[in-house]
């Protein structure tokens, strides 16, 4: 079909449809579960990374743009706002990682950054290759088809939620040890 804006908002409208039915939600002793809407509402709003403007547009006060405007240097630097949207990445930039990107479909997020990183090989480098975005973002945004886009968002949708998973899981092993910090004080008094 090739039209990539017209695929994302068919899985939106298909999303949405889904959502006005109820499917989000089911009872665990009798209460809804909130998380699940909530789940998939963070995986719609990251849909909009899709085109690559909008990754683009993320990229406020990236820290080689300004280096790059108005010299020659910018022939050097490979690490430029274009080249990291190219290659699937965000902007995610933090007080200690101003630098931060994020793939916004393998969700490998990277910082320190350096001039003459060359995001595609980064990218590939450090999701070994794994990253489907990768495999296929030469035809992402002109050449395909309806079913293609949504295999694609399946994936993506499984690494979103690969991805929260894991931070959760971090959370509660980390809130497990300090609870068992605690239990062992109270025993040793």
């Amino acid at each position: 079909m090739g039209d990539l804006e017209s695929n994302a908002s068919l899985l939106a409208q298909t999303n949405a449809s889904a959502s006005s039915s109820g499917f989000e939600s089911f009872s665990v002793n009798g209460s809804c579960e909130k998380d699940v809407l909530q789940a998939q509402m963070a995986i719609l709003k990251d849909l909009k990374y899709v085109v690559e403007e909008n990754r683009k547009n993320t990229f406020v006060n990236w820290p080689f743009e300004e280096k790059a405007k108005g010299t020659k240097r910018k022939l050097k630097i490979k690490c430029t706002v274009e080249a990291m949207a190219e290659a699937g990445f965000v902007h995610t930039p933090t007080d200690e990682s101003p630098d931060a990107a994020k793939c916004f479909f393998c969700c490998k997020e990277l910082d320190g950054w350096e001039e003459q990183d060359d995001p595609w090989e980064e990218h590939v480098s450090h999701s070994r290759g794994k990253c489907e975005f990768l495999k296929k973002a030469r035809i992402y945004e002109t050449d395909i088809t309806r079913k293609e886009f949504l295999e694609m968002e399946i994936h993506r949708q499984k690494n979103v939620i690969r991805a929260k998973y894991e931070l959760l899981a971090q959370r509660l092993k980390d809130q497990a040890l300090v609870v068992r910090e605690k239990m062992i004080s109270m025993v040793d008094k």
